[in-house]
């Protein structure tokens, strides 16, 4: 009996000591926020890309498109700058999901699109070179042209110039040095005729200026 009395009593001693060295104010630990997984976190994914591309995506309506098709059958339509102007915003659309997809799909589906028909039909069209197009240009339309086309041949040669072999950069610098100069005074020319055309150098690409 007395041991049993005695162990209680130090028992109880510890819990005074334990209780005299426990902090008062002992807040409740915080949880720790759960990982979003599985289909939760499939679902949060899908909400914002729709969000940003599928909800963003602008619609258009089977008579603008006919506006913009053939406006000389529309004559009195008194909203073809809408129209148009309707045709531009979708498209500046269609080309943000095509930069997003470009740039997440491996480069073996990226090829698929850029080596494809449709791309290069978009092309030859976005330049005017298509065979299709039996539409007369005027001088300012031609001039466009030609300045989308030095802009994108600008974007050519920086990614020659970049994936180039070192050895071969020498000799990329002098053969450029001709064709360069020759490329910028075209582009000169085409912004003295339009105030509005971007002035573009190629040159500087082959650290010629």
């Amino acid at each position: 009996m007395q041991k049993r009395h005695k162990l209680s009593v130090e028992n109880n001693s510890n819990d005074k000591i334990s209780t005299l060295f426990t902090p008062k104010n002992v807040g409740v630990p915080k949880r720790k926020k759960k990982k979003i997984g599985g289909k939760a976190r499939q679902k949060q994914i899908e909400l914002a890309l729709e969000m940003e591309y599928v909800q963003k995506l602008s619609k258009i309506n089977p008579k603008d498109l006919a506006v913009i098709h053939r406006p000389d059958v529309y004559p009195k339509d008194r909203k073809k700058d809408r129209r148009f102007n309707q045709g531009v915003t979708i498209a500046k659309d269609e080309l943000r999901l095509l930069s997003f997809l470009v740039e997440m799909l491996k480069p073996r589906y990226r090829n698929k699109i850029f080596l494809s028909d449709e791309f290069n039909r978009f092309l030859k069209k976005y330049l005017d070179i298509s065979d299709e197009t039996s539409i007369e240009l005027t001088q300012d339309e031609k001039n466009q042209s030609l300045i989308i086309a030095i802009q994108m041949l600008g974007n050519s040669l920086a990614l020659i110039k970049k994936n180039m072999p070192p050895e071969f950069q020498n000799s990329l610098n002098n053969l450029g040095l001709p064709f360069a100069n020759f490329i910028d005074a075209i582009s000169l020319y085409a912004q003295d005729k339009d105030k509005s055309v971007p002035k573009i150098s190629i040159s500087k690409l082959f650290k010629l200026k």
